[in-house]
Order: structure tokens, then sequence, then C-alpha cells
């Protein structure tokens, strides 16, 4: 640190983020294998108890937002069973580890406040906060859940032109969220 500039240290997540991992290995099935998917939701979650058991909000969970490392180099192959029924698996090197970051608009919530600031990616916001309505950590968990739809399908569960499509598709969505095959 100087007078006039502040230098951040950070490691270098060499695999990029959760986002471009989808778009790479989902390919023509939509999504992430099962195996790989529930890897990084335990990641995730650790990652959003540790934020509660500190009182902190996240605010801007989304794909872009979860990097990528590799793992340790002592970590062994891992066998992927296949989803087919054909019973075959695959073996991969071991899976990256998940890191969150960018805690921009992160702050601390203690469990019984209410936050009122609109911040975040629309995609992956929860509804109290598109209608400007006060929210606590549970906001978290509804991004959670969209991280989650993404890895299962490739794709985000609403899509729209702007924040108030984007409400009214949930709101006023049939409240099914479909699947493919559905």
């Amino acid at each position: 640190t100087t007078e006039k500039h502040i230098h951040l240290i950070m490691e270098y997540c060499s695999l990029g983020d959760l986002s471009n991992y989808i778009k790479r290995k989902a390919g023509l099935a939509g999504g992430l294998n099962e195996f790989v998917l529930r890897h990084f939701l335990r990641q995730l979650a650790s990652a959003i108890g540790f934020l509660r058991a500190n009182s902190l909000i996240h605010r801007d969970l989304k794909p872009q937002n979860l990097l990528l490392c590799p793992a340790p180099q002592d970590d062994p192959p891992i066998r992927i069973p296949s989803s087919s029924r054909s019973g075959s698996s695959s073996i991969i090197p071991a899976l990256p580890i998940l890191k969150l970051a960018d805690f921009g608009f992160a702050r601390a919530l203690p469990s019984q406040s209410l936050a009122s600031t609109l911040c975040g990616s629309p995609l992956y916001m929860a509804p109290e906060i598109l209608r400007g309505d006060r929210y606590d950590a549970k906001a978290d968990l509804w991004s959670l859940g969209a991280i989650l739809y993404e890895m299962i399908t490739g794709r985000p569960p609403f899509r729209a032109k702007n924040h108030i499509d984007l409400l009214r598709k949930i709101d006023f969505g049939d409240g099914h969220i479909r699947f493919p095959g559905d």
C-alpha cells in the first residue's frame, strides 16, 4: 500500500469461472454431470455457511463470481459414473476447487437484520431484491438455487431484457421451473 494506491494480492484461479466451465463442459447434455455438480454444490454450500456463521451476506452470487482453481497435484484422478444406463464411467483428473469471489456488494448482516439496497446481478437476484423490498441472507439462497439450476441445465432459470420483465416472469410464471425433457 502507498499513499495513493492500494494493491490487492489474490490467488490466481487459472481455470476461470464457473460460467465458462459450464459452457465448456455442459456440451450437448445441457448441464454438468451430477457428480461434478454435487462437488461444486458442496463447496458453495460451505462458503455460504461460512458467510452466515460470520453474519455476512454476499449479494452478488453468480457463476461469474465463482472462480476455479486446479485441485492439488497429489489429488488422485476421479472415476465419474455415467448418468446413462450403460453403467460405464469415465476417469478425469481431480475436480477443481471453487472459490467465492467479488465481495464488492457483501456486507455484515446480523441474523435478525434486513437490507434494502438494490445490488447484484439480475438473473441471479432474489425477487424481493428486484422488487426493492427489504431482504435478508436468504436472498443468497435464491442465488444459489439459480446457480444450481444453471449447472443442471446449462442456462439460467429466468431470462428477460430488464429487471421488470424478469420479476414478471418470476412472479407470474406458471409456477413451474422447466428442466430439459419436461
